[in-house]
């Protein structure tokens, strides 16, 4: 049996190209180094949304045992589109955005450590504030726990939720919406 001479010369043309490869990746020529360092990524938030609502630093963090209490000053800047009624047909028109009273928004905290021109992330903490109205602002504290030794902290909006989304409770028997009897009586 002969081997074919094609099949050869594939072969060789294969085995030629992988060793030039290793060669010049051993040398450290080849693959192309960047030309400069990665950009910094930034915390993006879950919503939108969440982007209307600005997060201010209201004074120093402060160490209380094993915890990092964090004040924030938050500050409700967001438009929301009202929630839709009923079914939507194909050509109704998209809704327009809004003000928008919020009835929660979530506030991420993440703390570092500065090392050289890096941020080395060394805890982070998540906190809330609630019943919040347009244009309005209001202090909140955040508790981070286990977070090791930092330089500075970023605090931002993570999600919000608006009060127009919420449905209204509509129990039919007695106090907070509860039935006034069980669903399915016991025997």
């Amino acid at each position: 049996m002969r081997l074919n001479p094609l099949a050869l010369g594939i072969g060789a043309f294969f085995a030629l190209v992988s060793i030039g490869l290793m060669v010049l990746a051993l040398a450290g020529i080849w693959p192309p180094k960047s030309t400069g360092e990665a950009p910094a990524a930034q915390p993006t938030p879950h919503t939108p949304q969440a982007v209307g609502v600005l997060v201010e630093k209201a004074g120093a963090a402060r160490r209380d045992g094993d915890n990092v209490i964090v004040p924030l000053k938050v500050t409700n800047k967001v438009y929301m589109p009202p929630p839709v009624q009923g079914t939507q047909t194909a050509s109704a028109p998209t809704p327009i955005p809004a003000p928008t009273d919020l009835y929660n928004a979530s506030i991420k905290v993440i703390f570092f450590k500065l090392n050289g021109n890096n941020k080395d992330i060394v805890g982070s903490g998540i906190g809330n504030v609630t019943d919040l109205p347009f244009g309005q602002s209001k202090q909140i504290e955040v508790v981070a726990t286990a977070v090791g030794d930092f330089t500075d902290y970023d605090a931002f909006a993570d999600t919000v939720t608006s009060k127009a989304n919420i449905k209204p409770e509509t129990g039919s028997g007695s106090q907070n919406g509860q039935p006034a009897s069980p669903a399915s009586p016991t025997p």
